[in-house]
């Protein structure tokens, strides 16, 4: 059975500005498969049909999600905990949503040429780091799956995780999909 791709979309439906710190990760008690790192940049590529994967900002307003490849320091207020003494490369997501705006970003897979599938069959749980404000707002994570790659719009199965913004600084996401 070839899964199509899943495509891993953040996204916020209130005003405020936060910093994502994500290591995607796909896992169960056998090693973890890293989904994206940032340590070499947030890829965005367009193919020849237009179809463009990697990490793409979208929303009702012109550039109001940014996105940016941050390196956090050892040991700072951002750092992962429990982390190597070293640099960290995170996902900087900052969002300007106005009231009855919205905005977002997706994540579509790529090997650097266009979007490609990943089998996660043997997976049963999706794992990051979230920067939490503490703002009480809901930041929802959408699994996209089973894209006809023979159609360029979107066919998509969906699934969400809804988080609820009511802490502050670094921890770790976690859910059986």
């Amino acid at each position: 059975m070839n899964k199509q791709p899943i495509c891993t979309k953040l996204m916020l439906f209130a005003l405020l500005s936060l910093i994502v710190g994500i290591s995607l990760v796909v896992g169960q008690s056998a090693e973890p498969q890293v989904i994206a790192d940032f340590e070499q940049g947030i890829p965005y590529i367009e193919d020849a049909d237009h179809v463009v994967s990697g990490f793409i900002a979208w929303g009702s307003d012109f550039e109001n999600v940014v996105l940016a490849a941050r390196q956090i320091p050892p040991f700072g207020a951002l750092s992962l905990p429990d982390s190597e003494p070293a640099a960290n490369t995170v996902l900087m997501v900052q969002y300007d949503i106005r009231s009855g705006g919205w905005g977002g970003f997706t994540h579509a897979l790529t090997d650097g040429a266009g979007w490609i599938s990943a089998d996660w069959r043997d997976y049963n749980a999706l794992r990051f780091w979230l920067y939490g404000n503490g703002t009480g707002k809901t930041v929802q994570v959408d699994l996209f799956d089973n894209r006809n790659l023979r159609i360029t719009g979107d066919t998509a199965e969906r699934y969400y995780y809804r988080i609820t913004d009511d802490y502050t600084g670094v921890a770790a996401v976690h859910d059986s999909v």
